[in-house]
């Protein structure tokens, strides 16, 4: 690649470069403005967003607040109406009718009114399908206003499904424990009220209240606004923020952008929550101001980036500009070096003949510099090819020389190598012979060691066998005095079942005679049951008679009754000590049972012990015998034993005669092989000079033909 193109490719990149450097300064710059933009309208969404949160929460607790008070003064007014219709209840005797009801319902303003039993069943009610329901169905903790654990019972607002309306009801104990007094009120104002809210409040979209059982008991809407939820619906599954403020409080759900917000709240009576309000609110309004701040912000940075487009196009058309004079002017300063790589060019065919123009060489500046080293240079290039070409022609027949006399060593130094590899054959047969002789010996020594070590194996094995008998001479020994133990000790436990069986035997006896007492106290019972039956029907009789009577029998048949009373106790419990009695005597009767297996059972044992008692003497008898045959055996292996020592010496002796013969081969043999090395290294040595001899020769032709080449080459220059 030419200088000149160097150099404005370098300008080029240079252009490039710095205008990269303005394009990344621009971006920073229009990036830093965005961010600034950003933040400021991140600033106002945050406080918008802060605020619409605030007032949300502040309006779902107004209403949360609303909704408890409206409920508390509704639970006052149908508590009033049940207090009503308790006094009335009470002063007609429970007699109260159902005209008497709808007067009531009509002067409290009630929905309906309800009577119930103590069993929670409604027995009188404005309402005429509630006749002969429980109220204890709908709610089991009613049971508490007849138990007397609770005096007033508030419900939470109810909704009935059919109708969509939605009730609330209050029940109290009736008077003289008579059951139950509940009141019912249509709670749609609380309704009606929730639609102001809706009316004053601005963005409010839809309303609603949930309760426990996840329905929706409340719907208020703006007008043209589709509810989120249904009245009378029960909340989708997908929805689980209503059930989880149910479960935890705390757990409030706030959902908002800059066009819609959706609130959960609960609505809490004390640390429970009686309700969920949900809020569907429209925000648009409330982020008019962030809108505001972002139309001047984005017409700012295009105007930015307008700006910085226009100096970077500035930029570059200057540097445009001066990279076309720089071109200019390398030109016309290059211009020396186009001749110099003509020159040059010509040099390398050879030929040396050409000079530099005068005017190249009279220059002042660094080109007429460079011109003028130059014809120097090629002056004295000139010098050393006449000298290179004088000293060739002289080398050409000393090479030629030397190639001769190479060719006459090497022929002597091929006949000294073919003596000396005969020679290192016939050492490398000696020492083959003297190989083989050691082999032999070798394998003689080794069939010596096995026998040895044959030997040695089976004088362990003789040893750990005299160990063995030895140990089960001892183990026969103790097995003959643990079988007289043995016998001992069966001869004990014979005497033990002995006495085991008599003790049985009285037990039994005992029991037989427990079982005859059982059975005089059960007719002893059975008078006593007798006894009792008269009694109460003696009393019977008697409060026959006392009815007869009249008033003045009265306390007579008080009396019959407690008699009456007395002589059921009596019978129940003489059946109760009956049924224990049979229990009893079935219980001996099942154990006299199990004493005949028993004694049956001590007979065996008393067989079997005489049994073990025979075996234990007839196998001490075979352990005495078999001790005395284990002697005899022991004293075999002692023989044996010493036997087997001095054939194991024998073999030792041979193996050292062995080893000396083996050490005089192995002598021998070292002898041939240092013989058979250094031969060996003869003949390596012969190969190596013959190698090097070879090498020459091949370097010498080499030479010569080098010497040959250069003349050649050197003749192609024209000085």
């Amino acid at each position: 690649m030419k200088i000149r193109i160097k150099i404005v490719g370098s300008l080029v990149l240079m252009i490039v470069v710095v205008s990269c450097i303005l394009a990344v300064f621009m971006f920073i710059s229009t990036s830093g403005i965005r961010k600034q933009g950003d933040a400021m309208l991140a600033d106002v969404t945050s406080n918008a967003e802060a605020n619409v949160k605030q007032q949300l929460l502040d309006l779902a607790n107004n209403i949360s607040s609303f909704i408890i008070a409206m409920e508390a003064e509704t639970d006052q007014n149908m508590l009033n109406a049940a207090n009503v219709l308790y006094e009335v209840d009470r002063a007609s005797g429970g007699k109260i009718t159902l005209a008497d009801l709808e007067r009531l319902k009509k002067e409290t303003g009630m929905s309906d009114l309800y009577l119930a039993d103590m069993n929670g069943i409604f027995t009188l009610s404005t309402e005429s399908k509630a006749i002969g329901m429980s109220l204890f169905d709908i709610w089991d903790g009613y049971r508490m206003l007849v138990t007397g654990k609770s005096s007033y019972l508030p419900s939470d607002i109810k909704i009935q499904v059919e109708t969509g309306e939605i009730f609330k009801f209050t029940a109290i104990p009736r008077a003289d424990n008579r059951g139950i007094v509940q009141s019912a009120l249509n709670a749609s104002s609380i309704e009606t009220h929730l639609e102001n809210y809706i009316a004053t409040t601005k963005g409010i979209k839809s309303m609603n209240l949930f309760d426990s059982t996840l329905l929706t008991l409340t719907c208020n809407q703006a007008q043209g606004v589709t509810p989120v939820y249904t009245k009378g619906k029960a909340v989708p599954q997908d929805v689980t923020q209503v059930a989880d403020l149910f479960k935890d409080s705390s757990k409030i759900q706030l959902t908002m952008d800059n066009k819609t917000a959706r609130l959960y709240y609960p609505i809490m009576d004390g640390s429970r929550v009686r309700y969920v309000l949900f809020i569907d609110l429209d925000t648009s309004s409330y982020f008019k101001q962030a809108q505001l701040v972002e139309q001047p912000l984005a017409a700012l940075v295009k105007q930015s980036i307008l700006l910085n487009t226009i100096s970077l196009a500035a930029v570059f058309a200057a540097l445009l500009i001066f990279t076309i004079l720089i071109s200019i002017m390398v030109t016309q300063l290059l211009k020396p070096l186009g001749f110099l790589n003509t020159a040059l060019a010509s040099f390398s065919e050879g030929n040396l003949v050409l000079t530099l123009p005068e005017e190249f060489i009279k220059r002042k500046d660094e080109m007429g510099d460079i011109s003028r080293s130059f014809e120097n240079a090629v002056e004295k290039i000139k010098h050393l090819i006449s000298l290179i070409r004088d000293r060739s022609l002289s080398l050409q027949t000393i090479g030629q020389e030397l190639a001769d006399q190479m060719t006459r060593s090497t022929q002597a130094i091929n006949g000294i190598t073919g003596n000396i590899k005969h020679m290192t054959g016939q050492t490398g047969k000696q020492a083959e012979g003297v190989t083989e002789t050691g082999n032999s010996v070798s394998q003689i020594m080794q069939t010596v060691n096995q026998l040895h070590d044959q030997i040695v194996i089976q004088a362990q094995h003789v040893s750990q066998s005299s160990g063995v008998i030895d140990g089960m001479l001892k183990n026969i020994h103790l097995v003959v005095e643990t079988l007289a133990g043995n016998t001992q000790n069966v001869a004990v436990l014979t005497k033990s079942s002995e006495v085991g069986r008599k003790d049985l035997q009285k037990v039994s006896d005992d029991l037989q005679e427990i079982a005859r007492e059982s059975e005089g106290i059960l007719q002893i019972n059975a008078v006593m049951e007798n006894i009792s039956s008269q009694t109460n029907l003696l009393s019977m009789n008697a409060a026959i008679e006392a009815a007869h009577a009249g008033e003045a029998g009265k306390g007579f048949a008080v009396v019959a009754g407690e008699i009456r009373k007395l002589a059921e106790s009596a019978s129940q419990q003489s059946k109760t000590t009956a049924d224990m009695l049979k229990k009893i005597k079935a219980s001996i009767d099942t154990i006299t049972e199990s004493m005949k297996v028993v004694f049956g059972n001590f007979e065996s044992i008393e067989r079997e012990v005489r049994t073990v008692s025979v075996q234990e003497e007839n196998i001490r008898s075979m352990m005495a015998e078999q001790e005395r045959g284990s002697q005899n055996v022991l004293e075999a292996m002692s023989q044996l034993n010493s036997i087997t020592s001095r054939v194991n010496q024998g073999s030792e002796e041979m193996s050292g005669r062995s080893e000396s013969v083996i050490r005089g081969n192995a002598s021998l043999k070292n002898i041939t092989d240092e013989i058979s090395a250094d031969m060996n290294n003869i003949a390596r040595s012969a190969d190596e000079i013959n190698s090097a001899v070879l090498r020459v020769n091949e370097i010498s032709g080499k030479n010569k033909d080098n010497i040959d080449s250069l003349n050649v080459e050197i003749a192609k220059f024209k000085v």
